[in-house]
């Protein structure tokens, strides 16, 4: 199995744990109810629920992450030492930016619904993996794969970007969206 095969596949095993973090029940209970009490007894009533779909939205941002970065290792060649270092760089740096967040609401979910929580660490993940997303877009329009594939990433990227400073937020499985995609067509083309 090929760099690019085993880059896809942490590419889709890192999205489907950020995706089933997404719509797990407590997730979607917790995250489209509008009233702060209810939201807050959602989480602490279900707390291992919680805490699972918590590890999950890290792992999933973690190992797409490391994806990512097998594939620029992969695709390294095609675009310089520049384009896939940055890639890698700005999407770990956001994973980790990610991971303390979850970890935050996950010990304090009060200082989440309260909107307590360091409003940058989320700023920093979601600017920086819209970033890795159009850098690792143009490396892949440079790869053996459908060209498509690099514009739908380098535009979805965009279009969550400029949503994002309209009403200054995105609901980060959107980025998995775009990641699953990647993930399914490097292996197709593998």
């Amino acid at each position: 199995m090929n760099t690019q095969k085993i880059a896809a596949i942490a590419l889709i095993i890192g999205s489907i744990f950020f995706l089933v973090a997404a719509f797990s029940p407590v997730s979607m209970a917790f995250f489209t109810e509008r009233d702060e009490v209810t939201r807050l007894e959602i989480a602490l009533d279900n707390r291992r629920a919680w805490t699972v779909s918590q590890i999950l939205f890290s792992l999933g941002a973690v190992v797409a992450a490391v994806g990512i970065g097998l594939a620029s290792y992969h695709f390294r060649s095609l675009a310089g030492p520049v384009l896939p270092f940055l890639a890698v760089a700005v999407v770990v740096a956001g994973a980790a930016f990610w991971s303390w967040h979850v970890y935050l609401r996950t010990v304090d979910p009060a200082a989440l619904v309260e909107g307590t929580l360091p409003a940058w660490y989320f700023i920093a993940y979601t600017l920086l993996t819209q970033v890795g997303l159009i850098t690792f877009g143009i490396l892949l329009l440079r790869a053996a794969i459908p060209g498509w594939v690099g514009w739908v990433v380098i535009g979805g990227a965009i279009l969550l970007f400029t949503v994002y400073l309209i009403v200054k937020d995105v609901p980060p499985f959107l980025y998995y969206i775009l990641t699953l995609l990647m993930g399914i067509m490097m292996i197709r083309t593998g």
